[in-house]
């Protein structure tokens, strides 16, 4: 009961003092408004939490799906035709949105894992909104100067 009333306590007191993002609340959520960065918002995710198993290594890969690519990752999915991971523009087409927002244990991504929080996904969904841009891994692109 103790644990409950400190709950309460800390949502009422984050709304109070409107720091609702540091509170894991709907502010986390990504705006199409902020262009995401590849190297720095995205290649994270799905390093942590997807190239396990559809990364570069063909040993480890399912579904025969690499979503370290783009081409892979756009393509129609070979174990369902029709679909794609990642359609750039339409996160309601990507099947990497229905699988990491489905409550079904058996269909979400990342399988038997710890779903994504809710500011990941959100940060997918307006990367793939934006277009979803790939970028060359950052250690393979020559330093730019830059004008003070």
């Amino acid at each position: 009961m103790k644990a409950v009333a400190a709950v309460a306590m800390v949502a009422v007191g984050c709304v109070a003092i409107g720091a609702l993002s540091s509170c894991g609340g709907a502010s986390e959520r990504v705006t199409t408004a902020k262009r995401l960065d590849f190297n720095r918002d995205i290649r994270p995710i799905l390093s942590e939490n997807c190239f396990r198993c559809h990364g570069p290594d063909a040993e480890t890969r399912k579904a025969g799906l690499r979503l370290d690519l783009p081409g892979p990752a756009y393509g129609v999915l070979p174990k369902m035709p029709g679909h794609h991971a990642i359609v750039p523009g339409k996160p309601d087409q990507s099947e990497v949105v229905r699988r990491i927002t489905s409550t079904d244990p058996d269909y979400r991504m990342p399988h038997r894992l710890a779903p994504l929080s809710a500011a990941q996904i959100s940060t997918l969904e307006a990367w793939i909104r934006q277009g979803a841009p790939y970028e060359k891994q950052w250690s393979l692109v020559p330093p730019k100067e830059y004008a003070p």
